[in-house]
């Protein structure tokens, strides 16, 4: 109890000599701008983009869809995406270590200067669509220039390039849809001629057995011309209608002529396989091509626009730790303040404190 009591009388005793609390909090503010003085500033060199992105022409695009994972449900959803795709694209190791490179080229001093240094001096700012802020900071004003000045040209080039490849992917992905279609349809006639084959093959045994007639009747003759007729063997079937055997022909003279369809058939099989295997390593090609443009395209949209608004020298400003060594001073001062009156406040002679 009486533990509680010297607690509460120490807070009150404390309390009450207040402004002691506030020179304590005002030295500490002043010792933390004093330093800031001292402190070696910062340079900050700024350019900035613009971003643009004409969603109203979006086109659906499953090469994008392929990078976001979630299909979009509305062009809000659309428009974040590219602008948090374009967000991390500028601090791509390919888009840095590109920079580093014409760094490198300009000025020997950047041969020290490794790719996680170089991402931790810039930075990039914005809020949407629009107007975006590149930032590059250090301690030389011309360093910090040729690092914000050689990323935005980066950055520039590298887009420029993606929206390119963006664009070249819809068309390729119409030219891979249409061979897929060919190639189905390829698959289907390759059915409709084995069936064909099959049909009149089935139709020759049928005949070789036939011994009790010389001829056929308009049924057996309907059955060996109709599946022909459907099947379209392109020019050779205009070749074969005028050789089918007359109402009277015989036996032989039909047969003669299945043998002539098989052959021809079997030669429309052969060019089919080979207009099929052409189409398939045609759109292997176009499949393998379009792969590499993809990853060029990193997703981006084709409607995606990125430019700079200006090609004048950096805005440079200088950034100084004022406010943070200000607020750290303060609570030094605090805590100084009470320790002092905890100090203070244990002394045998505490009494005379007042």
């Amino acid at each position: 109890m009486s533990e509680q009591l010297k607690l509460r009388e120490f807070i009150v005793h404390v309390t009450q000599r207040w402004p002691i609390l506030v020179v304590f909090c005002l030295a500490g503010s002043m010792l933390g701008w004093g330093i800031s003085l001292l402190y070696p500033p910062t340079v900050r060199a700024t350019t900035e983009l613009y971003v643009g992105l004409n969603i109203e022409n979006i086109q659906p695009n499953n090469n994008s869809e392929s990078f976001a994972g979630p299909r979009f449900t509305n062009a809000d959803d659309y428009k974040n995406w590219q602008m948090a795709n374009l967000n991390a694209l500028v601090y791509m190791d390919e888009i840095l270590d590109e920079t580093l490179s014409q760094l490198r080229a300009v000025d020997p001093y950047w041969n020290d200067i490794n790719r996680r240094q170089l991402r931790k001096s810039l930075h990039v700012y914005w809020r949407n669509a629009g107007k975006w802020r590149l930032v590059a900071e250090g301690d030389d004003r011309l360093r910090v220039a040729q690092a914000v000045t050689l990323w935005q040209d980066v950055i520039v080039n590298r887009v420029h390039q993606a929206v390119t490849a963006a664009e070249s992917l819809m068309s390729l992905e119409k030219e891979i849809d249409g061979l897929s279609l060919s190639l189905a349809q390829i698959a289907a006639r390759k059915v409709e001629l084995d069936y064909l084959n099959q049909t009149l093959l089935t139709r020759r045994e049928s005949l070789l057995q036939n011994t009790s007639s010389e001829t056929l009747n308009e049924n057996d003759r309907w059955s060996i011309w109709q599946p022909a007729a459907q099947a379209d063997l392109g020019a050779v079937w205009s070749s074969l209608s005028q050789a089918f055997p007359v109402s009277d022909a015989l036996l032989q003279d039909y047969l003669f002529w299945i043998e002539q369809a098989n052959i021809a058939i079997e030669q429309e099989i052969r060019s089919t396989d080979a207009q099929e295997k052409n189409l398939e390593k045609e759109k292997l090609e176009l499949t393998n091509y379009f792969f590499q443009t993809s990853d060029t395209g990193l997703g981006l949209s084709e409607n995606l626009e990125v430019e700079k608004i200006t090609t004048d020298v950096p805005q440079f400003s200088t950034i100084r730790p004022t406010s943070t060594l200000i607020l750290i001073g303060m609570v030094l001062g605090l805590l100084s303040w009470i320790g002092y009156w905890m100090v203070v406040y244990s002394l045998p002679s505490q009494k005379k404190i007042d």
